[in-house]
């Protein structure tokens, strides 16, 4: 179920070209249920309630959890780490824009544990006490405002 998991971003709300995207992805991977197929042929100008509904009826068809909205603000800052942890970002590229996601999210405190590591990075850190940081990051639970 993994390789099926909804995989969006807070910019993407109010958008529906990302969801017709990942609906195309759906169909590269073999997943040809008929509410795929539909959300990935639907073409701009797109609805809202439209790309909604197909949406809805993909993730109910595909049994996935339904999306919580406040977790998607944080889903790029994880990306960012995973990708860093992984080494497909060097700790220099990573780390910036950690910095630069924490500040695009109004310093979100949940974020403030690996917004500062640019700046030990810079200041002589060793690159593994980073990825450990970037790890342990990796571990937490966001807990949706509110």
């Amino acid at each position: 179920m993994d390789s099926k998991r909804l995989r969006v971003g807070d910019r993407y709300l109010g958008e529906g070209e990302p969801f017709v995207d990942w609906a195309l992805w759906l169909l590269e991977q073999g997943i040809t249920e008929e509410s795929v197929q539909i959300l990935a042929v639907l073409r701009a100008p797109l609805s809202r309630w439209e790309v909604e509904s197909w949406l809805n009826r993909v993730i109910f068809a595909l049994e996935l959890a339904t999306p919580n909205p406040e977790r998607f603000r944080y889903e790029y800052a994880r990306e960012l780490a995973r990708r860093t942890v992984m080494g497909e970002l060097s700790p220099e590229v990573g780390t910036r824009a950690l910095w630069q996601e924490y500040v695009r999210l109004d310093y979100d405190e949940q974020l403030f544990a690996v917004a500062y590591l640019d700046d030990c990075l810079e200041q002589g850190q060793s690159v593994e006490e980073i990825l450990e940081e970037l790890q342990a990051f990796l571990s937490r639970r966001f807990q949706p405002a509110g």
